[in-house]
C-alpha cells in the first residue's frame, strides 16, 4: 500500500549524531505501523475482489449515460486499484535521475514496507534503492517520529472498514452480488445484514476505501509526504491522476444509485417501496 521511507543525509557525522534519536523514537511507530499497512492492503484487496464472475451478457441491464463507460471498466478499476500505478520501493532510475512508474501490488508495497521497518528497528541504514529521490541529493523531508500521524491510521482503518463492509455485502447477497448492474433469474430483494442500514452498503464500503486509501498514500506519515515528492512535478502529477480517478468512480457511483433504485423499485414494486421506507438513506445514514 503505502511505502515506509528512511534516508540518511550525505554526510555520515550528521547520521551518527541523529541514529540515537531515531533509535529511541522510531520503533512504536513501527511496530504500530506495520500491522495498520497489514489490516488496510487486506481490506483494499477484499473489497476490490469480484465475488462472482462477470454476468452473462442477458443478466445485465442495458445501460445508459455515465453507467454505460463506468460498467465496462468497473472490474478494470477494481484490478488497478489492487496493482496500482505506483513508485515501488526499489524504483528504477531513468538516465536523467527521475524516478520511474511500475506496478506494484498492495501486498509487494507491503512486504517493502516490513522490510523498511527492519532496517530502521535494527538502526541498520537503508540501501539507497528505498529512497524515492527525484535527485541524488533530495533528503528525507520528515524525521521519523515515535507516534503515527492521525490521518495515517484513520486512512488504514477506513480502508480496512471498506472491505469488511463489502464482505458482508457479499455474503448477504451471494450469488446475486456483482460489480456490474445486474438482473438475474429468481432475483430477489435482499434487505438484511448491511442491507437493513442503507439500501447500498457496498457503495458505502467503496467511499470508505476511496478515502482510506487517498489518506494512506498521499496524507501525513505516507511515502510520497515523507519523500518530499509533493514538492516534485512528477509527484503532483502522480496524485492528481490518482485524485482523478477516485473522482471518477465516486461520480460513477453516486450516478448509479437512482438508477439502481430505478430498476429495482420496477422489478419488485411493493416490497421495494416497503424497504425504502424503513431503509431511507441510499449511502450515508442520515446524509445521502
Amino acid at each position: 500500500m503505502e511505502t515506509l521511507l528512511h534516508s540518511s543525509t550525505p554526510s555520515s557525522l550528521a547520521c551518527s549524531r541523529s541514529s540515537a534519536h531515531t533509535i529511541t523514537q522510531a520503533p512504536m511507530s513501527l511496530v504500530l505501523k506495520f500491522p495498520l499497512l497489514a489490516v488496510a492492503a487486506t481490506g483494499a484487496w477484499y473489497a476490490l475482489t469480484p465475488p462472482q464472475p462477470a454476468p452473462r451478457v442477458q443478466e445485465r441491464v442495458k445501460s445508459e449515460g455515465a453507467e454505460r463507460s463506468f460498467g465496462s471498466v468497473v472490474r478494470m478499476h477494481a484490478h488497478i486499484w489492487k496493482v496500482k500505478p505506483s513508485m515501488p520501493p526499489n524504483p528504477c532510475h531513468c538516465s536523467n535521475g527521475s524516478p520511474r512508474l511500475s506496478q506494484s501490488s498492495v501486498l509487494a508495497s507491503l512486504l517493502a514496507e516490513f522490510i523498511a521497518c527492519v532496517f530502521v528497528a535494527s538502526s541498520t541504514p537503508l540501501p539507497r534503492i528505498f529512497f524515492f529521490l527525484h535527485t541524488s541529493t533530495a533528503p528525507l523531508s520528515a524525521p521519523l517520529t515515535s507516534t503515527l500521524p492521525v490521518a495515517f491510521v484513520l486512512g488504514c482503518l477506513m480502508t480496512a472498514a471498506s472491505g469488511a463492509l463489502r464482505l458482508a455485502c457479499y455474503k448477504a447477497m451471494g450469488s446475486l452480488f456483482t460489480f456490474e448492474l445486474t438482473l438475474r433469474s429468481g432475483h430477489k430483494l435482499v434487505t438484511r445484514g448491511p442491507y437493513a442500514f442503507v439500501r447500498h452498503p457496498s457503495y458505502s464500503g467503496v467511499v470508505l476505501g476511496v478515502m482510506g486509501t487517498l489518506l494512506v498514500h498521499f496524507g501525513p506519515g505516507s511515502w510520497w509526504a515523507r519523500a518530499g515528492w509533493q514538492n516534485t512535478l512528477a509527484g503532483q502529477a502522480y496524485a492528481m491522476c490518482w485524485c482523478a480517478m477516485e473522482a471518477y468512480v465516486l461520480s460513477s457511483i453516486l450516478a448509479r444509485v437512482p438508477a439502481e433504485d430505478a430498476l429495482l423499485k420496477k422489478q419488485f414494486g411493493a416490497e421495494w417501496d416497503a424497504w425504502a421506507a424503513r431503509v431511507p438513506y441510499r449511502v450515508i445514514p442520515g446524509v445521502f
